[in-house]
């Protein structure tokens, strides 16, 4: 419990309606002796503060990125979650692995970057985002790629963005509006 915590309990104690007796703590009347000594590495910031006339732009800067890319950031977060829901709620056929195959093998074959993502450092294929825009499980990417060495490979040497395009079933946009994701097509892609 740090010293802070302590007084609150003595302060909300002394001003309930039925205080319990908490006596003040000593450091009220100086905290020195309370705390370890100083040291010129520990705790404190040694970098400057900002300036006014520094920090006053950066502001304005920070509200206006927010302003700006409020509406991408919350069609991409749609996106994502429609994504995710079609991977996970898609049935899977024949259809659909050979869609998978396919796409990838000729990412592949012609040396184009894989969709990929980065987890715990290692680069894997990004299967929730091509099962999703593919119209398969995601079951159905990590099944294959566990038996295609050059895919493996292929996200190690060039790896892509996890949202690179991919022939979808559906030639619709994928934002209706803002915030509205498009329905999700369990159709696969051709």
């Amino acid at each position: 419990m740090n010293l802070t915590s302590v007084t609150r309990l003595w302060v909300f104690d002394a001003l309930s309606g039925r205080p319990r007796g908490i006596g003040r703590p000593p450091w009220e009347s100086g905290v020195d002796d309370y705390l370890p000594p100083a040291t010129r590495a520990g705790g404190e910031n040694l970098t400057e503060a900002l300036a006014a006339q520094t920090m006053g732009p950066l502001l304005i800067w920070a509200i206006r990125m927010i302003e700006d890319f409020a509406d991408d950031i919350f069609a991409a977060w749609a996106e994502r979650t429609r994504l995710i829901e079609a991977a996970g709620n898609t049935i899977g056929s024949p259809a659909s692995r050979e869609a998978v195959r396919a796409h990838i093998d000729r990412l592949v074959t012609t040396n184009q970057p894989v969709p990929t993502v980065v987890r715990s450092g290692i680069p894997r294929l990004a299967a929730q985002y091509l099962a999703g825009s593919l119209g398969a499980p995601a079951q159905h990417v990590h099944e294959l790629a566990r038996r295609r060495p050059a895919w493996r490979e292929a996200v190690r040497r060039r790896p892509g963005p996890g949202t690179a395009r991919c022939r979808s079933a559906s030639p619709e946009p994928s934002m209706a509006g803002h915030g509205a994701p498009r329905s999700t097509s369990t159709k696969p892609a051709r």
